[in-house]
């Protein structure tokens, strides 16, 4: 690994056999890693991948993988997360544990872009935003967050609820798409006040949200 800058992995069943052991090795010189899961949540991403030696790698991103609440996501600026399933954390209440994530991120100070696609559990309760407001460690601030894409999810309540627990003051781009169109009457359903665009960013034409019914 001592020269990779970009590497793709594809892991499967553990009777497969896969090698990751490589994840275990520093990767120093790494920029840009994808891990695709082709079973689906048969492989967990390591808290502390490379161990902890891969102070380049700033584009992360994968798929269909389960996640703990005690990644450490240091350094990247460019993260994609789809159909992540995010393991539980002791005392943490199941549909929220997609925010808990979100603190997983606090150390990405750089980060960038953000896109998320079908992570669960999934919000399904307004009841459970409140724990946004009881939890002093929301809202998570990201100074240098443009981009934001949030796609595939089943109900408006995840990316409200998502939106909610995050500040940024350089928004330009967000994106949005769920499953239940019937339950949206207003942009406010789904985009909370706190959200605020840059000023190079008129919101009319920043914000794209298109309900799609899953499959």
């Amino acid at each position: 690994l001592r020269n990779v800058k970009t590497m793709v992995l594809r892991v499967g069943h553990p009777t497969s056999n896969p090698n990751t052991a490589i994840l275990d090795k520093p990767a120093k010189r790494l920029e840009s890693l994808t891990i695709v899961g082709v079973d689906e949540g048969f492989f967990t991403f390591p808290d502390l991948p490379f161990a902890g030696h891969s102070p380049n790698l700033r584009r992360l991103d994968l798929k269909n993988l389960y996640l703990r609440p005690t990644i450490n996501l240091k350094n990247i600026t460019h993260l994609s997360l789809q159909g992540i399933f995010v393991q539980p954390d002791k005392g943490t209440p199941y549909s929220i544990r997609v925010l808990y994530l979100l603190k997983r991120l606090k150390d990405c100070s750089g980060l960038e872009k953000l896109e998320l696609r079908a992570i669960g559990p999934q919000i399904m309760k307004k009841a459970h935003i409140k724990y946004i407001k009881k939890d002093a460690e929301f809202p998570i601030h990201f100074p240098g967050l443009s981009q934001i894409s949030l796609r595939h999810f089943l109900d408006p309540l995840t990316p409200f609820a998502i939106l909610k627990a995050i500040r940024t003051p350089y928004l330009s781009s967000l994106s949005i798409s769920h499953g239940v169109d019937s339950l949206v009457e207003d942009r406010k359903d789904l985009i909370p006040d706190e959200i605020r665009f840059n000023d190079e960013a008129a919101s009319a034409d920043a914000v794209l949200i298109s309900p799609r019914r899953i499959q």
